[in-house]
């Protein structure tokens, strides 16, 4: 069952396969799904393909695929004082250039150092059971100020795409990190303020384990990142599989939480930090289990780093349907050390799933959470206010973005010191042709007056606009998806900068047009450039790339 996100899958290989598993099925040796979850196929497949204990629609003959997990977002600088709590809420719809290939910059594979076989850390086992937070506000569908009437599609570009420049290109050229035979997917990548950190799921031994490597210049080559780093170490192939990592940075060291579902189909959050040790070399530390759900499915971890003044440590959400098969969004705090401090908070309790949770930290003292729920029936985008507890603030209400009919797919948040900007997919208007859109909310999570909805990509009606990843700069929003136009055989990157405003900047612009597919971008902001990850299909096998995006290039 899928509910508006990707989760680990290989697309036309593995089309429409975890859909039908039963839930206590695991991904087969080397196939990176989450073939156990209800919530499962990603954005390549319906959000209303039917789990186990669930009625299906009209099936999906989309391609099953993986999550593309955002960059983890870690803020960790001054934010905006809080805000007042939320009234009733808002309930609205929202190639011309020369090909300039990706070289393969590297000079040989870095060693990936392997770390001792993964043990499992029990996490404050004194911890009571899980606390379900009450009963969420359910927002009636015409309530709130709509700029956009429900059901009216945003107009797309007028503006036709354009190409990334030739020089641009060569200025900033594509670097594989990881150029082993094996598929890598899923990357998920933070900015320390000195260096960048990656993480990515594996196939190499063939059980997906969760990679780490570490480097400080985003134009080089791969074969000079001398930290490409092991972090999971299943005790013997096919035990578990461990995916869709999701890293953080605390100031001192990092963070990866991932999914880990076991040969018996019982999943789990783990996470463990990884600590630089001088230039290149980085400390494992211990695995520990955040969650406590013994039966069903964990998946798809959003990690975010809570500031000092608010008491440090970590926050991660994640879908989970250990009491029925009506997955659920959780959350957990973790201290300082990566224990988990206090209880687990259930999220959402509202009828029909919820799933594909993006959280980050927004006003001081408050985190924000967009995420995927059928409680109305079909996919529909959500957005609440959270303490950094996981507490809804006192009168705050779930928001309602979206009132379409079809899939409502893969959200991705970002801050930017006074409210949010928001970006997701949509199959709104077309069925199974998704386009990307981009919604300016405040910081109580209601769309700002004067900034109407906006769809960014231009493919409808021919080829999908999938997996968006936003970013804000400071200055702007950077929005980068996965494009499989006609026009782009094999699915590009293509990529919108938006005005504090929520205003186009510029034209929709292809960041590459080649003939592999290059998918599940993951962006962060690095004080002076933006740098994208993504999987790349170049050799024949998924990849992990990155490049920089520098605020002067890729412009018409």
């Amino acid at each position: 069952m899928a509910l508006g996100c990707d989760d680990g899958t290989p697309d036309a290989a593995d089309a429409n396969t975890a859909a039908d598993a039963p839930a206590d099925d695991v991904p087969a040796v080397g196939d990176a799904s989450d073939a156990a979850s209800p919530l499962d196929a990603g954005s390549d497949a319906s959000p209303m393909d039917a789990g186990p204990g669930l009625d299906a629609p009209a099936p999906d003959t989309t391609p099953v695929d993986d999550l593309g997990l955002d960059a983890a977002p870690s803020d960790l600088g001054a934010d905006a004082a809080t805000t007042a709590d939320a009234d009733a809420t808002a309930d609205v719809t929202a190639d011309a250039a020369t090909d300039a290939p990706i070289t393969d910059a590297a000079v040989g594979d870095a060693v990936a150092a392997d770390v001792p076989a993964m043990v499992d850390v029990p996490v404050m086992v004194d911890v009571p059971a899980v606390v379900d937070a009450p009963a969420v506000v359910d927002v009636p569908a015409d309530a709130g100020a709509a700029d956009v009437p429900p059901l009216m599609l945003p107009p797309a570009p007028t503006a036709p795409p354009v190409e990334c420049s030739v020089a641009d290109r060569t200025g900033s050229p594509a670097v594989n990190v990881d150029s082993d035979t094996a598929d890598s997917q899923a990357p998920s990548v933070v900015w320390t303020g000195s260096e960048f950190g990656l993480a990515w799921s594996d196939l190499r031994h063939p059980t997906p384990e969760i990679y780490f490597a570490r480097f400080r210049d985003a134009t080089i080559p791969r074969g000079a990142i001398d930290s490409v780093t092991r972090v999971t170490v299943e005790p013997a192939a096919g035990a578990g599989a461990n995916e869709q990592p999701s890293i953080a940075w605390d100031g001192t060291r990092y963070w990866i939480t991932w999914s880990r579902v076991t040969s018996a189909g019982v999943g789990s959050i783990r996470a463990a930090s990884v600590t630089p040790a001088g230039a290149t070399a980085s400390t494992i530390g211990p695995t520990a289990t955040v969650s406590t759900g013994t039966l069903g499915y964990t998946a798809r971890p959003s990690l975010v780093a809570i500031p000092a003044g608010e008491g440090g440590g970590l926050a991660v959400a994640w879908e989970d349907d250990r009491a029925t098969d009506n997955a659920e969004i959780y959350f957990a705090r973790l201290d300082a050390a990566g224990a988990r401090s206090g209880a687990e908070v259930r999220v959402t309790t509202a009828d029909g799933l919820s799933g594909s949770p993006r959280l980050v930290h927004g006003p001081a003292g408050e985190l924000g959470l967009g995420w995927i729920d059928e409680r109305h029936g079909s996919p529909e985008l959500y957005f609440a206010r959270l303490t950094v507890a996981g507490a809804r603030p006192a009168g705050a209400a779930d928001v309602r973005l979206t009132t379409d009919a079809l899939v409502t797919a893969n959200p991705s948040l970002a801050f930017d010191g006074t409210g949010y900007g928001i970006a997701w997919e949509s199959e709104a208007g077309v069925p199974d042709r998704p386009a990307v859109f981009f919604a300016l909310l405040d910081a109580r999570g209601v769309r700002r007056p004067g900034a109407p909805d906006l769809r960014l990509s231009s493919n409808l009606p021919g080829g999908a606009a999938r997996r968006p990843s936003l970013a804000w700069s400071g200055a702007d929003y950077l929005a980068v998806w996965q494009d499989e136009r006609p026009t782009h055989t094999g699915g590009d990157l293509a990529m919108q900068r938006l005005s504090a405003l929520g205003a186009r900047v510029g034209a929709e612009t292809f960041l590459y047009d080649d003939t592999d597919a290059s998918q599940r971008p993951a962006l962060v902001w690095a004080g002076t450039q933006f740098l994208v990850a993504w999987e790349d299909d170049q050799y024949s096998h998924r990849d992990i790339w990155y490049r920089r995006i520098l605020p002067t290039e890729c412009r018409p």
